[in-house]
């Protein structure tokens, strides 16, 4: 029998945090924010909504998610590396409608490599994103 999710990956449950502190109120001013900064490296990710619950039957929230992200960027982005990606992008949460996003969105980060893409259904190349860095991970997450 298959093991749960959350066994199989070390994925963290509802409440958990980045960084441990031992000071509580620390803690609560952090998950009830409606967004902050993570410094990742030399690039730095504002992160909103962590409070949201992604899935509601296991009780893992938008922060679950992005600190689950985090915890094994050094092993997805190596499978990463140089190949544009396409994101599957869920505006109604993950029983909502949802669509897939090819191009590389205007508001990206400076920071964010991208590809030139030359379709054959548009005379302009289209720049595609490539995630490399924990940064571009949880910044196309968020």
């Amino acid at each position: 029998m298959c093991k749960p999710v959350s066994e199989r990956f070390a994925l963290p449950m509802k409440h958990s945090h980045i960084r441990q502190s031992t000071n509580n109120r620390e803690k609560d001013v952090r998950m009830n924010a409606l967004s902050e900064t993570w410094k990742l490296g030399n690039q730095s990710v504002q992160v909103t909504h962590l409070e949201n619950v992604y899935w509601p039957q296991a009780a893992i929230t938008k922060g679950d998610l992005l600190g689950y992200y985090r915890q094994i960027a050094p092993v997805a982005l190596p499978h990463l590396k140089d190949r544009p990606v396409t994101l599957g992008v869920y505006p109604q949460g993950v029983e909502g409608a949802s669509y897939y996003l090819r191009d590389c969105p205007e508001e990206a980060p400076d920071w964010l490599r991208r590809v030139q893409y030359q379709p054959k259904t548009v005379s302009h190349p289209v720049p595609l994103p490539l995630i490399d860095t924990t940064a571009g991970l949880l910044w196309f997450a968020n």
